[in-house]
């Protein structure tokens, strides 16, 4: 959730400055990624930085704000400079902070722990417009971007990341059905099969069969024919699952994760 109190205007400067040229850059590239990693390894220093966390949700908030809140002078200078470059829509600036969460998610390098961080904050950001009842597809995306993040993330409690990761995913779930969105569906329903196959909490057991069922829901979209690539995927994580399957005959559970490993070296 946004801070209602405003971070040191001069504390977040650089950190405003810097967003402003990504969001630039994210408009002038048309979300081309290599073109954005070029410009985060150019300034490693500047996305090394604790009071892009303080910004993301501060800034967002004043974007979309519809009307000025009272701040500091010298800040109000910097945020009507901001606003006046992102004369965009409430819905657009949204679908801006998402990318910029897919962006910083997805960077290989610097300091991947706070890259994940302002990854979290980008897209929590987002959802204060792309709400489930505003914007369904889109509040969807974003919380099967928010799972993805809570997977990998680093710092926190692995336990409670995973978590965080499940209920995200299924929250898309509830908009992505197979019905309406199959091909999202199918993905949400992968990641949701890593999450189990990771998760801490509950029963081990347990967690394994929830994995191999959203593993073989989402080989229900993700066929051989339409879909090679992800089928593959699928297949290598629901053989994972099978290898570690604590169900069922040891031995019938490793014939089934040897069919479905030499399934995915077809493709």
């Amino acid at each position: 959730m946004p801070n209602d109190t405003p971070p040191n205007p001069e504390a977040i400067a650089e950190a405003t400055n810097f967003l402003r040229e990504v969001l630039q850059r994210i408009d002038r590239t048309e979300g081309n990624q290599q073109k954005l990693f070029e410009f985060f390894k150019a300034n490693l220093e500047r996305l090394d930085d604790e009071a892009l966390l303080s910004a993301i949700p501060f800034i967002f908030a004043e974007l979309t704000a519809k009307e000025s809140t009272q701040r500091a002078a010298g800040f109000l200078i910097l945020l009507n400079l901001f606003r006046r470059m992102f004369k965009k829509s409430r819905q657009d600036i949204a679908a801006d902070f998402n990318s910029l969460g897919i962006y910083f998610n997805e960077f290989p390098l610097g300091n991947r722990a706070l890259n994940q961080e302002l990854s979290i904050a980008a897209y929590q950001a987002a959802l204060q417009v792309r709400t489930r009842e505003a914007f369904p597809q889109n509040w969807a995306m974003t919380q099967n971007n928010l799972g993805n993040a809570y997977k990998n993330r680093i710092r926190g409690e692995r336990a409670d990341n995973l978590e965080r990761a499940i209920d995200a995913y299924q929250a898309a779930l509830q908009v992505r059905t197979r019905e309406a969105f199959p091909q999202d569906w199918a993905m949400t329903q992968n990641n949701l099969g890593n999450a189990y196959g990771n998760r801490i909490r509950g029963e081990r057991a347990d967690n394994l069969e929830r994995a191999i069922d959203a593993y073989q829901s989402a080989l229900q979209v993700y066929t051989r024919e339409a879909f090679p690539q992800q089928w593959a995927m699928t297949q290598n994580n629901l053989g994972t699952a099978y290898k570690n399957r604590i169900r069922g005959e040891r031995a019938d559970n490793l014939e089934r994760a040897i069919d479905a490993y030499q399934s995915a070296l077809q493709v």
